[in-house]
């Protein structure tokens, strides 16, 4: 099938560490065949790394945004996309963030428990401790080799991390028409993510309790 151009877009945004590996799973479980569900692509390590320069030198190259936005936009072979890539949270254009067919659901997660998984996840997962330790710009606030050599000491720049994100995705991201913001915890344990899906795209979809309760390492890990 040729990728094609989605009529509506919704795009979940989040510093990573927020349940969208699960979310990602249960929406390409759960949603009928007209839906693509995308979480990380090729050039998404790339555009994290975009995303946190811009971020540090105030800039907003706009047209790099959209060139970033067109290749995942290359990977939708549906009537509807859905984005849960934490990876490429910083890279929306303004025309997309301002278009009335594109809905962008802010997931936050508390700072503590999100610097603690952090922290955890970087030693647990090989690729995630050269990424966090020896690539320049991978988190805003965490500089090469600090992970390192703080040990558990950087769990508090994590901390920081958290509230640095989400606080600047509330203010860039407020103006969509359709924004929401909602904390991780109630998004798993709630009729939100069915709500949301039924209203924005108009379809009938039905969530149970028992799909949300899946856990992304019962299938496939980013």
């Amino acid at each position: 099938m040729q990728n094609k151009e989605p009529e509506k877009i919704m795009i979940f945004v989040s510093t990573g560490r927020c349940g969208t590996v699960r979310l990602s799973q249960i929406l390409k479980n759960r949603l009928p065949e007209n839906f693509t569900v995308l979480h990380q692509t090729k050039i998404s390590r790339l555009a994290n790394i975009i995303g946190n320069i811009l971020y540090y030198t105030r800039s907003d190259f706009n047209f790099i945004k959209r060139i970033i936005f067109r290749n995942l936009l290359k990977h939708n072979k549906s009537d509807f996309l859905i984005n849960t890539d934490p990876l490429t949270a910083m890279m929306i254009p303004d025309d997309i963030i301002k278009s009335d067919n594109v809905c962008i659901i802010h997931v936050y997660r508390n700072s503590a428990d999100f610097a603690k998984s952090f922290y955890k996840f970087s030693r647990l997962k090989k690729k995630s401790f050269i990424a966090h330790n020896f690539i320049p710009f991978w988190q805003i606030n965490i500089f090469p080799l600090q992970n390192w050599i703080l040990g558990e000491k950087i769990i508090k720049r994590y901390n920081k991390t958290s509230n640095i994100k989400n606080s600047w995705f509330v203010k860039k991201y407020k103006s969509n028409r359709h924004f929401e913001t909602i904390d991780m915890k109630k998004m798993f344990n709630s009729d939100f993510i069915e709500k949301k899906i039924i209203s924005f795209f108009g379809i009938s979809f039905k969530l149970s309790s028992e799909d949300l309760k899946i856990k992304a390492n019962e299938s496939e890990q980013k």
